[in-house]
């Protein structure tokens, strides 16, 4: 009777262990599984991802006392997206309704003019940030104009 008790037992034991080995390793699979989605995930992304870093379009310009600075323009999933810090200059409040934001190709064709929406009073050397979007490809874009609408 003691034979069928402890064979019993180390069967149950053998059964347990063997729960938790596989237990063990399925965990692990599934996290490696969703660690490699999420790489491949941010790969995709960093490949969709193009910026134009073109010196003619990043750099910083000063337009009727108002400075363009930090400019961006990044292509992503298939937007996009223009971003500068607008800075007022004077030394006293200014209102800054929009401008525009005319860019060109290297044969000087417009290829575009974006909209910068301020709508606010800039106080003397206060910056905003402004963010235009377009569904166009602008990664080859060569220069930018800044035109303020006054």
């Amino acid at each position: 009777m003691k034979d069928v008790l402890k064979e019993n037992w180390l069967k149950i034991l053998g059964a347990v262990i063997l729960m938790v080995v596989l237990f063990t390793l399925g965990y692990f699979a599934l996290n490696n599984s969703r660690d490699d989605k999420i790489s491949k995930n941010d790969k995709e992304t960093q490949e969709k991802a193009h910026a134009n870093t073109n010196e003619n379009i990043v750099k910083e310009q000063v337009i009727d006392n108002y400075k363009f600075s930090n400019t961006s323009l990044v292509m992503e999933n298939g937007t996009s997206v223009f971003k500068t810090d607008v800075t007022n200059l004077q030394n006293v409040s200014r209102e800054l309704k929009t401008f525009n934001i005319v860019l060109y190709d290297k044969n000087d064709k417009e290829i575009v003019t974006l909209l910068g929406y301020v709508a606010s009073t800039l106080e003397a050397n206060e910056t905003k940030t402004v963010i235009s979007n377009t569904d166009q490809d602008l990664t080859d874009a060569y220069y930018l104009k800044y035109v303020i609408n006054k």
